[in-house]
């Protein structure tokens, strides 16, 4: 039953993850030349899926939704703040469910284009066997497209609970 409603919980974080691809209509503020010239500190909204495999043997495969706000004090560097739930899956060790909790930083290396990005955080396991939560750290990189989809590679570390992977991500921001 527990399984059934994490299963059902983590196919709708990604429909809603993986949603604004298909009404994103105008690039984002960095990809807009003119805005990038009269820039002024904001925030933005952003959410994504995400899929990847494990560099362990515990878990093969993960899959998550994330949404988070983004303030970009200047053209080129952001404070980034991230919620969601991941599920890493189908290994040696049991499945496990968590939230995962981020701060971090991201800065453009390119004028509006490729950009690093770093998050440290906590996971909160979901799955019943898996108490507590755990120090995650992420390292990325990542490129924003003419239309606004950021597509972004990234390594993540759940250390208590030795989850490890490589991450494809697709996300999606907008201005509040």
């Amino acid at each position: 039953m527990l399984k059934n409603y994490q299963k059902n919980l983590f196919y709708l974080l990604i429909g809603l993850g993986c949603s604004p691809l298909l009404w994103a209509q105008k690039a984002t503020f960095l990809e807009n030349e003119g805005e990038l010239k009269k820039f002024e500190p904001h925030f933005r909204f952003e959410y994504s899926g995400q899929i990847g495999i494990s560099t362990n043997k515990n878990f093969n495969y993960l899959m998550g939704a994330e949404g988070g706000l983004l303030y970009y004090f200047n053209k080129k560097n952001a404070i980034t703040i991230n919620f969601g739930y991941h599920y890493a899956f189908d290994g040696d060790a049991k499945d496990l469910g968590y939230i995962p909790l981020k701060t971090g930083f991201k800065t453009f290396i390119t004028t509006g284009k490729t950009y690093l990005q770093g998050e440290v955080g906590m996971g909160v396991s979901t799955t019943r066997g898996y108490n507590g939560s755990g120090f995650l750290w992420a390292p990325s990189v990542g490129y924003i497209t003419k239309r606004g989809i950021d597509l972004n590679l990234k390594y993540e570390n759940l250390s208590r609970f030795s989850s490890h992977q490589i991450l494809f991500r697709v996300a999606y921001s907008f201005k509040i």
